[in-house]
Protein backbone atom coordinates (compact mmCIF):
# COMPACT_ATOMS: atom_id res chain seq x y z
CA UNK A 1 0.00 0.00 0.00
CA UNK A 2 2.86 2.42 0.97
CA UNK A 3 4.71 1.37 -2.51
CA UNK A 4 0.89 2.36 -4.60
CA UNK A 5 0.76 5.41 -2.51
CA UNK A 6 4.59 6.64 -3.36
CA UNK A 7 4.14 5.33 -7.34
CA UNK A 8 0.81 7.68 -6.85
CA UNK A 9 2.17 10.95 -5.81
CA UNK A 10 5.41 10.38 -8.03
CA UNK A 11 3.18 10.00 -11.23
CA UNK A 12 0.95 13.20 -9.93
CA UNK A 13 4.46 15.05 -9.42
CA UNK A 14 5.11 14.21 -12.87
CA UNK A 15 2.23 15.20 -14.49
CA UNK A 16 2.54 18.69 -13.18
CA UNK A 17 5.99 18.99 -13.69
CA UNK A 18 5.83 17.97 -17.49
CA UNK A 19 2.60 20.31 -18.34
CA UNK A 20 5.34 22.94 -17.31
CA UNK A 21 8.53 21.65 -19.19
CA UNK A 22 8.36 24.12 -22.29
CA UNK A 23 8.50 27.38 -19.74
CA UNK A 24 12.36 28.14 -19.31
CA UNK A 25 12.14 30.38 -16.57
CA UNK A 26 10.34 30.39 -13.18
CA UNK A 27 10.06 34.41 -14.34
CA UNK A 28 9.41 34.06 -17.66
CA UNK A 29 6.72 31.03 -16.63
CA UNK A 30 4.57 33.39 -13.79
CA UNK A 31 4.67 36.12 -16.12
CA UNK A 32 3.05 33.61 -19.15
CA UNK A 33 0.67 31.58 -16.94
CA UNK A 34 -2.41 34.00 -16.89
CA UNK A 35 -1.97 35.24 -20.35
CA UNK A 36 -1.60 31.37 -22.24
CA UNK A 37 -4.96 30.54 -20.66
CA UNK A 38 -8.59 31.33 -21.21
CA UNK A 39 -9.13 29.77 -18.05
CA UNK A 40 -11.28 32.63 -15.24
CA UNK A 41 -9.95 33.94 -12.25
CA UNK A 42 -12.50 34.05 -9.68
CA UNK A 43 -10.89 34.77 -6.51
CA UNK A 44 -7.46 35.44 -4.66
CA UNK A 45 -6.35 34.78 -1.40
CA UNK A 46 -3.71 36.37 0.21
CA UNK A 47 -1.99 34.43 2.65
CA UNK A 48 0.06 35.58 5.52
CA UNK A 49 2.32 33.08 7.26
CA UNK A 50 2.11 32.59 10.98
CA UNK A 51 5.69 32.46 11.30
CA UNK A 52 6.10 31.58 15.51
CA UNK A 53 2.97 29.27 14.99
CA UNK A 54 5.02 26.83 12.45
CA UNK A 55 5.96 23.27 13.45
CA UNK A 56 7.96 20.34 11.53
CA UNK A 57 9.40 16.98 12.28
CA UNK A 58 12.11 14.57 10.65
CA UNK A 59 12.11 11.48 10.75
CA UNK A 60 13.08 8.69 9.11
CA UNK A 61 9.63 8.19 7.11
CA UNK A 62 10.59 11.66 5.93
CA UNK A 63 9.39 15.17 6.56
CA UNK A 64 6.54 17.38 8.04
CA UNK A 65 6.40 20.91 8.20
CA UNK A 66 3.05 23.00 9.49
CA UNK A 67 2.59 26.31 8.30
CA UNK A 68 -0.21 28.11 9.76
CA UNK A 69 -1.70 31.41 8.01
CA UNK A 70 -3.87 34.03 7.77
CA UNK A 71 -5.27 35.81 5.50
CA UNK A 72 -7.99 37.64 3.38
CA UNK A 73 -9.92 36.95 -0.25
CA UNK A 74 -11.40 38.73 -3.06
CA UNK A 75 -12.63 37.81 -6.24
CA UNK A 76 -15.66 38.44 -8.26
CA UNK A 77 -17.70 35.67 -6.69
CA UNK A 78 -16.48 36.14 -2.93
CA UNK A 79 -15.09 38.55 -0.59
CA UNK A 80 -13.63 37.95 2.99
CA UNK A 81 -10.90 36.36 5.28
CA UNK A 82 -9.57 33.23 6.01
CA UNK A 83 -10.60 32.10 9.46
CA UNK A 84 -7.90 31.51 11.90
CA UNK A 85 -6.29 29.25 11.73
CA UNK A 86 -5.76 27.89 7.73
CA UNK A 87 -2.53 25.59 8.09
CA UNK A 88 -0.79 24.08 5.16
CA UNK A 89 1.00 21.05 5.69
CA UNK A 90 3.85 19.83 3.69
CA UNK A 91 4.66 16.12 3.60
CA UNK A 92 7.99 15.26 2.53
CA UNK A 93 9.04 11.53 1.57
CA UNK A 94 11.97 9.30 0.76
CA UNK A 95 12.23 9.71 -2.45
CA UNK A 96 12.04 13.54 -2.02
CA UNK A 97 8.30 13.76 -3.60
CA UNK A 98 6.49 16.72 -0.94
CA UNK A 99 3.05 16.79 -0.76
CA UNK A 100 1.33 19.71 0.05
CA UNK A 101 -2.06 19.83 1.66
CA UNK A 102 -3.46 24.03 2.77
CA UNK A 103 -6.98 23.43 4.49
CA UNK A 104 -9.05 26.45 5.54
CA UNK A 105 -12.39 28.05 5.84
CA UNK A 106 -12.90 31.43 3.87
CA UNK A 107 -15.77 33.35 5.66
CA UNK A 108 -16.98 36.79 4.05
CA UNK A 109 -20.11 37.65 1.61
CA UNK A 110 -21.11 35.73 -2.63
CA UNK A 111 -21.34 37.85 -4.93
CA UNK A 112 -24.88 38.24 -4.10
CA UNK A 113 -24.12 40.00 -0.81
CA UNK A 114 -25.15 37.02 1.55
CA UNK A 115 -22.89 35.78 4.24
CA UNK A 116 -21.88 32.33 3.57
CA UNK A 117 -18.23 30.09 4.23
CA UNK A 118 -16.20 28.14 2.05
CA UNK A 119 -13.74 25.26 3.08
CA UNK A 120 -11.13 25.07 0.31
CA UNK A 121 -9.13 21.59 0.91
CA UNK A 122 -5.99 22.86 -1.81
CA UNK A 123 -3.42 19.75 -2.86
CA UNK A 124 -0.01 20.29 -4.53
CA UNK A 125 2.74 17.89 -5.23
CA UNK A 126 6.53 18.78 -6.23
CA UNK A 127 9.76 16.86 -6.65
CA UNK A 128 13.28 17.03 -5.90
CA UNK A 129 12.81 19.54 -3.44
CA UNK A 130 11.76 21.94 -6.06
CA UNK A 131 8.56 24.58 -5.98
CA UNK A 132 7.67 25.96 -9.24
CA UNK A 133 6.80 29.23 -9.53
CA UNK A 134 3.61 29.39 -9.98
CA UNK A 135 3.21 26.37 -8.48
CA UNK A 136 -0.16 24.86 -9.55
CA UNK A 137 -2.59 22.99 -7.26
CA UNK A 138 -6.00 21.19 -7.25
CA UNK A 139 -8.26 22.82 -5.24
CA UNK A 140 -11.58 21.40 -3.92
CA UNK A 141 -14.32 23.49 -2.64
CA UNK A 142 -17.64 23.46 -0.12
CA UNK A 143 -19.82 26.07 1.12
CA UNK A 144 -23.16 26.81 2.19
CA UNK A 145 -23.55 29.96 -0.20
CA UNK A 146 -26.82 28.70 -1.87
CA UNK A 147 -25.82 31.02 -5.07
CA UNK A 148 -22.09 29.54 -5.00
CA UNK A 149 -22.77 25.48 -3.84
CA UNK A 150 -23.72 24.97 -7.53
CA UNK A 151 -20.66 26.21 -9.11
CA UNK A 152 -18.36 25.75 -6.66
CA UNK A 153 -19.01 21.54 -6.44
CA UNK A 154 -17.69 21.03 -9.25
CA UNK A 155 -14.09 19.99 -9.61
CA UNK A 156 -13.23 22.03 -12.24
CA UNK A 157 -10.80 24.41 -10.93
CA UNK A 158 -7.47 24.85 -10.89
CA UNK A 159 -5.11 26.71 -7.82
CA UNK A 160 -1.47 29.15 -9.14
CA UNK A 161 0.36 29.53 -5.88
CA UNK A 162 2.57 32.68 -6.14
CA UNK A 163 5.31 33.60 -3.03
CA UNK A 164 5.84 36.93 -2.15
CA UNK A 165 7.94 37.87 0.38
CA UNK A 166 8.23 38.19 4.22
CA UNK A 167 5.94 35.04 4.48
CA UNK A 168 3.12 36.02 2.03
CA UNK A 169 1.84 34.05 -0.46
CA UNK A 170 -1.32 34.87 -3.33
CA UNK A 171 -3.12 31.89 -4.28
CA UNK A 172 -5.05 32.34 -7.72
CA UNK A 173 -8.42 30.34 -8.45
CA UNK A 174 -9.61 29.87 -11.61
CA UNK A 175 -12.33 28.36 -13.41
CA UNK A 176 -11.12 26.25 -15.99
CA UNK A 177 -12.26 26.49 -19.34
CA UNK A 178 -12.06 23.75 -21.72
Amino acid sequence: MKTATTLLLVLLAVVLSVSWAGVSSAEEKEANSENTTKDKLIMQVYVKLVQENIVDLKGPAGTVKMLPFTGTVEGEIFNGIVAPWGVDTQVTNQVGVRHMSARYMLVGKDNQGNDCKIYVDNNGWFTNGEQPRPFITVPTFYTDSPVLSEYLHQNKFRGEGHPGGNGTVTIKFFEIIP
